[in-house]
């Protein structure tokens, strides 16, 4: 379609007009994604802390190389995503259902985050609404994709696609500056050990542990409390990049606005904190792949790679250690109350008190 539209507007191959062509879905998803931040942050954190979490967003560096630098779609299939957890949060299941199958339509990478919509259609015992969720999603899932397969092996074909997506570059890590970055070059071979076990049965174990992870932090207290969701979600994607095997480099590209979403429900600050560490190791991630993709070369492990990888080994365990802080302990940490003007009218009272005359060769200094 873009081709289509380019050929219509006469862009050249390479030209700048062309570049911003295809940049521009990507860029005004981030539009749409910081409209959201502001609208579903202001009625809870008012209108001056909702424009800053948009203003965190649109002008986060990592936000800006993935979409304006490097056209990518994650922004785009980020908006379904967003709003299907936001449905689950919400209760609107059927909803959330529909928008998840146009999510994975999107990209089959939503899968990950299944869990969380199970976990909730299950505490609510919503059986009803995840029949209803499960046949809508599935039918728009397939009238959208029709047309693509119509000619191309029908469903056999999709499920085919699909299959070889999610089976595609067997390799530890492909240039994702994670736990693998650390034990063997990017792009090692799944059938090679670690620990005496292959890449591909590490795979499988830590899908599982970030499943496991995610429903001890959503069964383990307030079941009924569905806001954990955005965490959850979280939860999924940092645990799979991290210590899970075949992620690009782009791939916790959701933990960003996840992390301001889980803020906004929780309102416990040091997710702002997360939100920002995430925001550097992302933004150092895609940044280096993509002037080393620009040589025609891969990242190598060097010393960027590894400090980046064990940071985001860090981040993870701080992760999980506010969530258990947050959602089992309930130990909360907001923002520091702003300053009244009468906190602040006594505060210049005081530090007036403070100033005494300068003192010179143990006289009062009255020159002027």
């Amino acid at each position: 379609m873009l081709s289509a539209i380019r050929g219509v507007l006469g862009f050249t191959q390479g030209s700048g007009g062309e570049n911003l062509l295809f940049k521009l879905p990507a860029i005004l998803s981030d539009l749409v994604l910081g409209y959201f931040i502001y609208q579903m942050s202001r009625k809870k954190l008012g209108t001056g802390i909702a424009f800053g979490l948009m203003l965190l967003f649109l002008f986060n560096p990592a936000v800006l190389i993935n979409s304006a630098a490097w056209g990518q779609a994650d922004s785009f299939f980020l908006i379904f995503l967003l709003l299907s957890i936001h449905g689950a949060a919400n209760k609107k299941f059927v909803r959330s259902a529909i928008l998840f199958a146009l999510a994975t339509l999107i990209k089959p990478q939503a899968l990950i985050f299944t869990p969380v919509l199970l976990f909730a259609f299950y505490h609510h015992r919503a059986w009803k609404q995840l029949g209803f969720g499960a046949l809508y999603g599935l039918g728009i899932f397939g009238l959208l994709a029709a047309p693509f397969f119509w000619n191309n092996g029908g469903l056999v074909g999709i499920i085919d696609l699909y299959k070889s997506t999610l089976s595609s570059y067997p390799y530890s890590s492909v240039n994702a500056f994670n736990l693998y970055a650390l034990t063997d070059p990017m792009w090692s071979s799944l059938d090679l050990t670690w620990l005496g076990i292959p890449y591909r049965v590490w795979g499988f174990i830590f899908i599982l542990v970030a499943v496991a992870v995610a429903a001890f932090y959503s069964f383990k207290k307030d079941r009924l409390d569905l806001t954990k969701s955005y965490f959850i979600g979280m939860v999924l994607i940092v645990v799979v990049f991290v210590l899970g095997t075949k992620m690009h480099e782009r791939y916790m590209f959701p933990a960003l606005i996840l992390c301001l979403f889980t803020y906004i429900e929780s309102r416990d600050r040091r997710f702002l904190s997360l939100f920002l560490g995430f925001s550097l190791t992302q933004y150092i991630n895609v940044a280096y792949t993509l002037s080393h993709l620009n040589a025609d070369v891969s990242p190598g492990a060097d010393g960027i790679v590894l400090v980046t990888a064990i940071a985001n080994l860090a981040l993870l365990l701080y992760m999980l250690n506010i969530g258990y802080d947050v959602y089992v302990r309930k130990g909360i940490k907001p923002l520091p109350a702003p300053i009244t003007p009468e906190e602040q009218y006594e505060e210049d009272l005081r530090v007036v008190g403070q100033i005494k005359p300068h003192q010179k060769g143990g006289r009062f200094n009255d020159e002027v």
